[in-house]
């Protein structure tokens, strides 16, 4: 990837340009995410604060409450609604991949809110993802684990036993006798 890197609205009147080399970039499964983006996720760049900048028309700040009660604002172009970043908050501003000009360097290393993703959808073994930030609210019974402290579901640990094998032939944290 080459720096700057530039951006913007479908329309083209809100523009960006990135200074600074991005932190990471994901995916989030949320529903919110799958409603604003019309598709099964939105994809994340977060890019230090300081190399971020705006310009042409001044963004429209849209607010919604999310599952976890935070309430998030993202910026949108006033003319043709596209969802370019959210405000910057620690330090970091999370942009929407989907707007840079060029996205063929973009590689999600994280997949967050995965308990809500779809179910055709999967995962890289490589990658970092996130099933319990979102509480569970489908209103179904859920099959507790023995022994799990995470409060993960029977299904959590199913799927991350088919994402993530491994040799059950001996407990995981124990020393193989010898």
């Amino acid at each position: 990837m080459k720096l700057p890197q530039t951006g913007g609205c479908q329309c083209g009147q809100v523009r960006y340009e990135i200074t600074e080399e991005p932190q990471a970039a994901y995916t989030c499964h949320c529903l919110d995410c799958q409603r604003l983006t019309g598709s099964a996720f939105s994809l994340g760049v977060v890019v230090p604060e300081k190399g971020f900048h705006l310009t042409g028309l001044e963004p429209r700040q849209l607010q919604r409450t999310a599952d976890s009660g935070r309430v998030n604002t993202r910026l949108a172009c006033p003319e043709c609604g596209s969802w370019i970043c959210g405000l910057p908050r620690d330090d970091v501003v999370r942009v929407r991949g989907g707007t840079l000009d060029d996205t063929s360097w973009l590689r999600p290393t994280r997949h967050i809110w995965t308990r809500r993703k779809q179910p055709w959808s999967s995962f890289p073994r490589a990658t970092k993802f996130s099933r319990d930030n979102l509480p569970d609210r489908t209103g179904t019974v859920r099959d507790h684990v023995p022994g799990d402290q995470g409060g993960r579901t029977l299904r959590d640990h199913r799927l991350c036993n088919r994402l993530y094998p491994r040799d059950h032939s001996r407990p995981v944290g124990r020393p193989t006798p010898g």
